[in-house]
């Protein structure tokens, strides 16, 4: 019995109705209905990819209850989806994750979470880089399609004008969740030094001490680490 329930919940997880669709103000920045059909799987129309790693690797989901299934796993970040490849007969299925269980993927743990941007609340997979104190760091992998800008330059004598492809291009930030709420890291230390949530330590002294790289995961890392000694 307990093998028929697992399994019934396991194929729940492939449910298309169990995760929010993400909003337009957060992947689709020109808020064009073309870049919504061009983000649709493969597109020859789009330049690069919209995953974190074309090849698919050997990865785990990880059941809140303890239980553990082992598959052939790439990851989306377009899309914000994970996908499994069956290994015998190559057929694709999306995996809706949702907070009943985590993805281990080339050795990083993924689980979901609800985050504001830019107004609209979207549902997110997040790299847990740093969860072990109140304050939590995480790496929001993210890919968006842009459309190249018109140049006003006069068409070519030939009439023929050659136009750029849409690309997918890398938007990917950290974030650090405190009390709840999850605040996304910028790239600048003046804008780093400003942000309220950290009290109670001397970010420029940090900062200039320990060489803080706002780019570098094992940086960034190490800075969680020293909020989370100073509380």
């Amino acid at each position: 019995m307990k093998k028929l329930v697992l399994l019934f919940f396991f194929f729940g997880l492939f449910n298309h109705s169990q995760i929010t669709d993400i909003s337009d103000s957060d992947w689709y920045r020109s808020g064009n209905f073309l870049l919504k059909e061009l983000a649709k799987g493969k597109n020859s129309d789009v330049k690069g990819s919209p995953y974190l790693n074309n090849k698919y690797e050997n990865g785990k989901i990880i059941f809140s209850n303890g239980n553990t299934y082992s598959a052939a796993i790439r990851l989306n970040i377009g899309n914000q989806k994970f996908e499994i490849q069956n290994k015998n007969t190559k057929e694709i299925v999306e995996l809706n994750l949702d907070e009943t269980a985590k993805v281990l993927l080339s050795g990083r743990t993924y689980s979901t979470h609800s985050l504001n941007i830019n107004g609209s609340r979207i549902i997110a997979l997040l790299d847990e880089c740093n969860i072990e104190g109140d304050y939590k760091l995480y790496y929001y992998a993210k890919k968006n399609i842009e459309i190249p800008k018109k140049m006003n330059t006069p068409a070519p004598a030939s009439g023929f004008e050659k136009s750029e492809l849409p690309e997918w291009k890398d938007f990917s930030s950290y974030y650090i969740s405190y009390n709840g709420n999850y605040y996304q890291l910028p790239t600048s230390h003046k804008k780093m030094s400003s942000m309220k949530i950290f009290i109670d330590i001397d970010y420029k002294n940090y900062r200039k001490k320990n060489k803080l790289n706002l780019k570098d995961r094992e940086s960034l890392i190490a800075f969680v680490n020293h909020l989370n000694k100073n509380q």
